[in-house]
């Protein structure tokens, strides 16, 4: 009886050389590794301007099982997953990441985790209890936590990393799921659809760890981008649950010292540490004012709702 067949979707846009090594390295642990699946490597070339195509390429003519898809121009991840997805011969689908932030081991793990529970989507989890998060910029991980525990408050902490992108899909579900997010947001997007199809989703700890060249190349944030995203990335969780909104007033607090004490340490400009800070008091009031407003409302419903039954009561 022929095996079930799992495709390892593999975004790629700028990788340089390191590419054909760490396709050689996950399709050699994929070859020994006891797994009851076969598989198929997809790489989704997402309109590099380097030598990314004719590395894979380099690379498909030692790993058999390797395919490449090449988008004319960068479109972004969530296009690049949705590739994936589209050419994908498997039941099941695993996005891995092409630097290997992630050991291969994962795909494995993941793969249990899904036939385990008979789940649809199975997230790997850094931020869960037996996580781990390595080498990766302190500003961009304090940005990715910080989010990500947004997002899950949102879920009632059922779920700790909800914008991660190596994850378990099973296409017969997935197919059957829209999205329209074009770059890195598509996670949180594709996530909370689960949710709201009652998608049965798991969750298992992981270790990001990022290599020295990628921590040095991404040390820089643009904090015009990083708004943004953060701000498309926040609106699932506003969007599935609206209550979230209640806990700004609690969190913006101690988002500025902290802040503050980030910048100092980055050792910023006084410009950017400057505007950061308006930026941050400007939000902390506004939340408060939300909040200061959303309280009035529920004291005067209360209020006439007690004078409601007031008359009744006296009776």
């Amino acid at each position: 009886m022929s095996r079930p067949l799992a495709s390892i979707v593999v975004p790629a846009y700028n990788e340089g050389p390191e590419l054909a090594g760490n396709l050689c390295a996950l399709a050699r642990y994929l070859s020994t590794a006891q797994s009851p699946y076969d598989f198929e490597i997809i790489v989704v070339d997402d309109g590099s301007t380097d030598a990314t195509y004719e590395t894979a390429s380099a690379a498909a003519l030692e790993i058999p099982e390797l395919r490449i898809v090449r988008h004319s121009r960068n479109r972004g991840l969530g296009s690049a997953i949705r590739t994936g997805f589209a050419f994908a011969e498997g039941s099941v689908a695993i996005v891995y990441d092409s630097d290997l932030s992630y050991a291969p081991e994962i795909v494995l793990r993941l793969l249990e985790q899904l036939d385990l529970d008979n789940d649809d989507l199975v997230l790997a989890s850094p931020y869960m209890r037996g996580g781990k998060v390595a080498n990766v910029p302190l500003l961009r991980r304090f940005l990715s936590r910080e989010a990500n525990r947004f997002l899950s408050f949102a879920t009632n902490g059922r779920y700790s990393t909800l914008t991660c992108m190596v994850r378990a899909y099973r296409l017969s579900f997935f197919r059957n799921v829209p999205s329209t997010e074009e770059r890195m947001e598509i996670n949180p997007e594709l996530a909370f659809s689960a949710i709201k199809r009652g998608a049965r989703i798991s969750e298992i700890p992981a270790v990001l760890r990022w290599s020295d060249g990628r921590a040095k190349t991404r040390a820089r944030v643009s904090l015009r981008r990083t708004a943004k995203q953060i701000a498309r990335t926040m609106r699932y969780g506003v969007a599935h649950r609206p209550a979230v909104l209640l806990a700004l007033p609690g969190i913006m607090p101690g988002v500025l010292p902290l802040m503050l004490a980030i910048m100092v340490f980055l050792h910023l400009s006084l410009g950017t540490i400057a505007i950061i800070t308006v930026i941050t008091m400007v939000i902390q009031n506004a939340s408060l004012a939300l909040f200061a407003g959303q309280l009035a409302v529920f004291g005067r419903n209360t209020l006439r709702s007690a004078r409601a039954q007031a008359p009744s009561a006296r009776r």
